[in-house]
């Protein structure tokens, strides 16, 4: 992504905000927050070149559709064309993560368990703390077994989404 132009895009959800920046490969990284926090241009600028960051809804289109599905419930599985570098491992827990059902959570240890190697929760702490595209890869579903553990967009945007789960869950889908 050094050196290469973002077209950014913002969408609302309920009380949140996700933001989402595409390369002209796909959808490159995400981010969460709630309403009138921020808009997809500073959000990004700050972080990028603000020479390198525009705004540019079609280029986001397909992302933003899929994270609507994923948000109201609809367990869709034509994820969007994605830009995102990860290492085997990282690669390994992102799928993983992908099959854990919507309103349901598991444990850094059950998951690194269930990689085969119960000893690597940490590592899988990690590699989601990496996660460049949180909701497309919903590293929000893995808790600590003494609360919730962490989240890039922090612990209030991952109960929040954790709640949003169990409120569309038991009102079915298409909030």
């Amino acid at each position: 992504m050094a050196g290469e132009k973002l077209f950014c895009w913002e969408m609302t959800f309920d009380d949140i905000i996700v933001f989402m920046a595409s390369t002209e490969k796909g959808l490159a990284m995400t981010g969460i927050g709630f309403k009138g926090e921020d808009d997809s241009l500073s959000y990004f600028s700050r972080r990028f070149s603000s020479s390198l960051v525009v705004k540019d809804r079609g280029r986001n289109m397909q992302a933003s559709d899929y994270i609507e599905l994923v948000l109201k419930g609809d367990n869709s599985e034509l994820k969007p064309d994605l830009d995102i570098k990860l290492s085997d491992f990282q690669r390994r827990v992102m799928e993983a993560i992908s099959a854990i059902p919507y309103g349901s959570t598991v444990t850094y240890g059950e998951l690194a368990a269930s990689l085969g190697n119960p000893k690597a929760a940490r590592a899988v702490g990690r590699a989601l703390g990496s996660n460049p595209v949180p909701i497309i890869f919903p590293c929000h579903r893995v808790v600590s077994t003494v609360g919730l553990g962490g989240f890039s967009s922090g612990l209030e945007i991952k109960a929040y989404l954790l709640a949003l789960e169990k409120r569309v869950e038991s009102s079915g889908p298409n909030l």
